[in-house]
């Protein structure tokens, strides 16, 4: 099994341009296309662009705002040998412990040289953070009872 967590943060500036491009089609929605040709003409007279410029920079603009990925980032990978981080990668060999979250605290691997690694999971959904919390458990709790018989 190989699963990776990640959390889609909204961006400021993501939510002022929807809520502008809202605006603009609800109140003028009759004359939207005034307001694209007058976009253009300033477009053109400021930068240069042609018509085929001015339609790939509106449709980069709606793609930002359909799928915006920079907002994505990167939590935890889980695989059969082991698990990413954004600290590092770790093999289930070198981890001690897995303690869970307790009292609003991060879920941490106790390395076998001493090391602490915090999770950072509070981020997802709670159904994420506790599939994580039990495939964790059942994959350090197997380790360590096959390395105590």
């Amino acid at each position: 099994m190989h699963k990776e967590y990640f959390i889609k943060r909204i961006s400021f500036w993501f939510l002022a341009k929807l809520a502008v491009y809202v605006i603009v089609v609800v109140v003028f929605w009759k004359h939207i296309y005034i307001i694209l040709l007058i976009d253009f003409f300033i477009n053109w007279w400021i930068k240069g662009d042609g018509p085929i410029d001015f339609l790939k920079s509106y449709w980069i603009g709606i793609q930002d705002i359909l799928f915006n990925k920079e907002g994505v980032y990167f939590v935890l990978g889980i695989s059969e040998e082991g698990i990413k981080t954004k600290n590092g990668d770790y093999l289930f060999s070198e981890i001690k412990n897995y303690e869970i979250s307790r009292g609003g605290s991060e879920p941490f691997l106790l390395l076998k040289t001493g090391r602490r690694i915090d999770l950072n999971i509070s981020w997802l959904k709670k159904d994420e953070q506790l599939e994580i919390d039990r495939h964790l458990q059942e994959r350090i709790n197997d380790l360590q009872t096959s390395r105590s018989r």
